[in-house]
């Protein structure tokens, strides 16, 4: 503690009245020093203990807000469910484009294969015409972006659903919850390493 608040100003002092360790630390001025030192010990954990109560509220609220999505979501009628898969592959095509705003139109299309798992042939010369423009993609583009995701989503249910009936909406609601939790344990993860710094 003292190495960290005070240390070098007791060392000083030590020295310069070339006192030994087994000598008493009785002096006004050594004392005096020791009483900064306290405070110095005291306002820090106060300020870290205050940083830590401000974490947890925050942890609280988004806890709220989690568990408030993830029970909208289970509560939600199937046309929901799908119109919020739809609302989020369109969402997720923003998430990608910055994502790879500093690639080429090759390794976006390439990427985007990767990331969604189907082609998008009709949309490639688009984006090789674009370039990036620090990549502020045209409304035409993003748009057609977003409907070939659309219709991405519209081939995979089709698929569910000629696997076995409903299986579509099962999976939509599996998936979401499951990446609600995992989305959630990262995230109390982060903020619990987090407070171990601050508490340090």
């Amino acid at each position: 503690v003292f190495r960290v608040f005070g240390g070098e100003k007791i060392l000083d002092l030590m020295e310069r009245f070339r006192l030994g360790d087994e000598i008493p630390l009785q002096s006004p001025m050594v004392n005096d020093t020791l009483d900064k030192v306290q405070q110095a010990v005291e306002e820090f954990f106060k300020k870290t203990r205050t940083t830590l109560f401000e974490f947890d509220k925050v942890i609280s609220k988004q806890r709220e807000l989690t568990y408030k999505t993830r029970a909208n979501f289970l509560s939600s009628s199937d046309d929901k469910v799908k119109e919020l898969v739809y609302e989020w592959g369109a969402d997720s095509v923003d998430v990608f484009l910055e994502v790879n705003k500093d690639k080429d139109a090759e390794a976006i299309v390439k990427e985007y294969k990767e990331y969604y798992g189907w082609e998008m042939p009709e949309v490639q010369s688009m984006l090789q015409a674009e370039g990036t423009k620090e990549y502020k993609p045209s409304p035409e583009l993003l748009e057609k972006l977003k409907e070939n995701v659309k219709q991405g989503v519209d081939k995979k249910w089709a698929e569910y659903e000629d696997f076995r009936g409903g299986f579509a909406l099962e999976a939509a609601r599996i998936v979401t919850v499951v990446t609600i939790d995992d989305e959630w344990k990262i995230l109390l993860g982060k903020m619990d390493a987090l407070k171990q710094t601050v508490g340090l």
